[in-house]
């Protein structure tokens, strides 16, 4: 039987000593190992989602999910917590409770390694959120928001997008109407709020001749010290991802 390598991120320390203890003793399969730096990268991450979420975007998971080929697994505490579906939606195969007993929580894991099929893309930064795809924005509407959400003016936004004037105005208007929003320090509070924020010097994520998001790379690796400094390398009813 294969060795099944696991990292456990978690903002709680205890979290992190008490699943290590239940996952890396014998005779258990499983083995906790660094999420960076050790001798092979994890099959599996189990990445303890916020107490108090104060966004409905986990940039630091969705960065963890898009950096390897690792099952990431969002583990929580309370079942109302929006976190979850916030965790599903940044692309979490699945989510497991810290409730369950040793022997569940392996069994849990079990599942979604067996369940797993081959990973599409995960999604964009800006599609991540179950409420923007709620409202139902164009890509353009998106684009445009996303630039507001920064502070650039409607002529900024007109010049940087290669649009008029005219249709940057009307994009803003049919997206405000979208979002129920009527001014623009709200939509600034609303791209915030959901992740859509876009880089002041390069607009949203563009790829490279190889197909690599280079940009998203950066952002990742920042993001990776981020995640180490949380939970370090040793960081659950059970719900499958899809």
């Amino acid at each position: 039987m294969d060795c099944v390598l696991i990292s456990i991120l978690d903002p709680h320390e205890v979290v992190v000593a008490g699943l290590g203890t239940v996952l890396d003793s014998p005779p258990t399969r499983y083995r906790v190992v660094p999420l960076v730096g050790g001798e092979k990268p994890p099959d599996v991450v189990l990445y303890g989602v916020p107490d108090d979420p104060d966004t409905h975007h986990d940039p630091q998971l969705h960065a963890l999910v898009r950096s390897g080929p690792a099952t990431v697994i969002a583990t929580y505490w309370d079942d109302r917590s929006p976190a979850i579906k916030t965790a599903l939606a940044c692309g979490a195969r699945g989510v497991l409770t810290k409730r369950l007993s040793a022997a569940e929580l392996r069994q849990g894991i079990q599942r979604m390694i067996e369940q797993q099929e081959p990973r599409p893309r995960p999604p964009e930064d800006s599609r991540c959120d179950p409420e923007v795809g709620r409202v139902g924005l164009t890509p353009r509407e998106l684009d445009v928001v996303g630039h507001v959400a920064v502070g650039l003016s409607n002529q900024e936004i007109a010049d940087r997008l290669y649009l008029s004037i005219n249709s940057v105005k009307t994009y803003i208007r049919n997206a405000y109407r979208k979002i129920g929003i009527e001014r623009r320090s709200q939509a600034v509070i609303w791209g915030q709020r959901h992740g859509i924020i876009w880089r002041a010097s390069g607009g949203p994520e563009t790829l490279d001749d190889t197909g690599v998001d280079s940009a998203a790379l950066d952002e990742e690796s920042s993001a990776h010290e981020r995640v180490a400094q949380r939970g370090g390398p040793s960081s659950l009813s059970a719900h499958p991802a899809g």
